[in-house]
């Protein structure tokens, strides 16, 4: 790339898509990820007995599908335009799929059954005194559907600008035309060696064939 193109402004455009792109992806899968860390549906009993489920329990897609964008935005860095494409529609696909299933979440039996599991888990938590526990949402699935759509956006931005982005791989060409040059450099030194042969026979290394025959004839 000369420096005319890296300067233009299409190029810039591209860096400022490229960086867009990879922050909108990387704050969405982090996202996720620090949602599976905070509890998601809390129950409280009369006796102050607190009951919680997390995200392995309430929503386990969560951690599979931060993981996933975290990979693909690790994954821009390397492959070429037209995967950064498909990888970029895939992006779409993974972030729409976390709102989905968090939406799920707005149903209180779909909250109730993540309690039930959670004590499947813990038995020893608030609802075996018999009281009744009215389960209640965390901020925490809300923060993982955002993530889900900072993961959606990026991958729409990634599929719609990767064209202009700086090729991926490129220093990789540069680094293999370095060692296509090596064999160049071997066949200098065989040559070396050659002359330095030629000389201890007390031949003449600067003359060719033509020249070594045109004097042996003469001779």
């Amino acid at each position: 790339m000369t420096t005319t193109e890296t300067n233009s402004p299409q190029a810039a455009r591209g860096r400022v898509y490229q960086r867009a792109s990879m922050l909108l992806v990387l704050a969405g899968a982090l996202a996720g990820l620090v949602t599976t860390l905070l509890p998601w549906v809390t129950a409280h009993a009369d006796g102050g007995q607190q009951l919680s489920a997390s995200a392995d329990v309430a929503n386990p897609a969560t951690l599979a599908l931060s993981l996933a964008g975290l990979a693909s935005a690790a994954a821009l860095w390397l492959i070429g335009r037209w995967p950064r494409i498909v990888l970029g529609v895939l992006l779409v696909l993974i972030g729409i799929a976390g709102v989905m299933t968090v939406a799920t979440m707005a149903d209180a039996q779909v909250l109730q059954r993540a309690l039930e599991r959670q004590l499947q888990l813990d038995p020893a938590g608030a609802l075996n005194s018999g009281a009744d526990l009215m389960p209640a949402r965390t901020f925490a699935p809300w923060l993982a559907m955002l993530g889900g759509v900072l993961l959606a956006i990026g991958g729409a931005l990634t599929a719609a600008t990767a064209q202009l982005w700086k090729g991926g791989g490129r220093r990789y060409a540069v680094a293999g035309g370095g060692a296509a040059s090596e064999p160049a450099a071997q066949t200098k030194a065989d040559v070396r060696v050659d002359q330095w042969d030629a000389l201890s026979a007390g031949e003449d290394p600067t003359l060719d064939d033509e020249d070594v025959s045109s004097r042996e004839n003469s001779q």
